[in-house]
């Protein structure tokens, strides 16, 4: 939550109240580039499927089939700790790469 005013701040915690969640108070620019980021990486995540269907389409396999494999490998990227820590490690080094 991001807002110039506290009494809307307030407001919304106020609704929130009940949601079993964190709610989380910043500045409006991270709050801004947060909802970018997360637009663009379930953006990403959709086109990665995309791109699974048209290969297991072309080699004429069960895109299901594949995709039901590979969520089940837990060593990859897909618990969220290890998410956390690879995305942390991406934007770092696009932070890195904008400095210069």
């Amino acid at each position: 939550m991001a807002s110039e005013s506290n009494t809307a701040i307030e407001f919304m915690r106020n609704v929130y109240s009940k949601v079993n969640s964190e709610f989380i108070v910043t500045d409006i620019g991270s709050a801004e580039l947060i909802k970018f980021v997360n637009n663009s990486f379930h953006a990403l995540k959709v086109a990665f499927a995309n791109e699974v269907g048209r290969l297991c389409k072309t080699l004429n396999m069960d895109s299901h089939v594949l995709m039901d494999l590979f969520v089940k490998d837990t060593m990859l990227i897909l618990h969220h700790t290890t998410l956390n820590q690879v995305l942390l490690m991406v934007a770092r080094v696009c932070l890195r790469i904008l400095k210069h």
